[in-house]
């Protein structure tokens, strides 16, 4: 290697450094602006005024959208690097559905496993969301929602992370950081599995389209259930709030035992038809390689790897797991 290859790489490693401990900044000040806004609505409950769900909503999105987009116009990346929305075939999106059909039944047991211990958020909301009609918050929740995390946490931070050479633990560490992001337990416990299937679809495709749609599926479907279940089984709910604890857990132990059944033979069916999407989109040999020990796929991104760890991304993770555990 000659100095000026020197010199190149020299540049090429300090730019992925500089965009890791940016990234890392984005995730410190989103957490930071989460719980500020979290706990000033808290506070705004008390004195009798509620931020209605619609506008709550799309604040709370913002929040994560707003430090994400400063930080692409700062980065010095072109915007198709942070937010690869690259045309998929209609094939793959149809695969995609599947996929994350496959999905839901490891999320529900995820879901009922923590509930055990802590209660279901999202059920606690559900009064909320059951006020507006339907298209409306399938539009917030269903559509809105995800487009915005993943712009954030498969666009913004894994495109970022996976710079740095180490493809794989790019993966992890954003999926980490989306379930974290959540502020609770419950929904972090599917969250991080959720996020790490989101990132094998983006790195299978190439394309945060694909990442869009099936978090967009699964929130959707969330959503109509909710609604179905108000409408044809409501009796159901009023008898799991009339349980005991312990009927309460059973019933959860219950369905745990079914659910991961079903769970571990739908995630693994899902995994291999994300190997079969990759090789469907011309993306099969360097999707392979990412799970190889010869780490292809990483020297395929960077030569020089880098680390992910500073002080913001250590502080964000411990002011996360603080405040969910005293929300808790």
């Amino acid at each position: 290697m000659n100095f000026a290859d020197l010199h190149t790489d020299t540049n090429q490693t300090i730019l992925v450094d500089m965009n890791t401990k940016k990234a890392n900044r984005l995730f410190f000040v989103t957490i930071l602006f989460s719980i500020s806004i979290s706990m000033l609505l808290s506070l705004m409950t008390l004195t009798g005024f509620e931020l209605p769900f619609i506008p709550n909503m799309i604040s709370s999105e913002l929040i994560l959208m707003l430090p994400a987009l400063s930080f692409a116009l700062c980065s010095g990346d072109h915007m198709n690097t942070l937010f690869p929305f690259h045309r998929i075939r209609i094939s793959t999106g149809l695969l995609t559905l599947l996929y994350t059909i496959l999905v839901i039944p490891m999320t529900v047991f995820l879901n009922a496993l923590s509930m055990l211990f802590v209660d279901n958020t999202v059920l606690e909301m559900s009064d909320d969301f059951l006020k507006w009609p339907m298209w409306i918050t399938v539009l917030l929740v269903g559509v809105y929602g995800p487009f915005c995390e993943e712009c954030v946490f498969r666009g913004v931070m894994l495109q970022s992370y996976r710079r740095s050479g180490r493809v794989l633990g790019a993966m992890i560490l954003s999926s980490v950081l989306f379930g974290l992001m959540h502020l609770n337990f419950n929904q972090a416990s599917y969250a991080i599995v959720i996020g790490f299937m989101l990132a094998m679809l983006v790195e299978a495709t190439g394309s945060l389209w694909t990442s869009v749609i099936c978090h967009a599926l699964f929130n959707t479907e969330n959503v109509v259930m909710m609604y179905v279940e108000q409408k044809y089984a409501p009796e159901l709910l009023k008898q799991t709030n009339d349980m005991s604890d312990q009927a309460y857990h059973q019933m959860l132990i219950q369905q745990i035992g079914v659910y991961g059944a079903v769970a571990a033979v739908c995630t693994l069916l899902a995994v291999l038809l994300v190997f079969k999407i990759a090789e469907h989109e011309g993306r099969g040999k360097y999707f392979h390689s990412i799970w190889k020990k010869d780490r292809s796929a990483e020297k395929m991104v960077l030569q020089k790897k880098t680390g992910f760890i500073t002080v913001p991304l250590v502080l964000a993770i411990l002011v996360a797991i603080g405040f969910m555990i005293i929300s808790v």
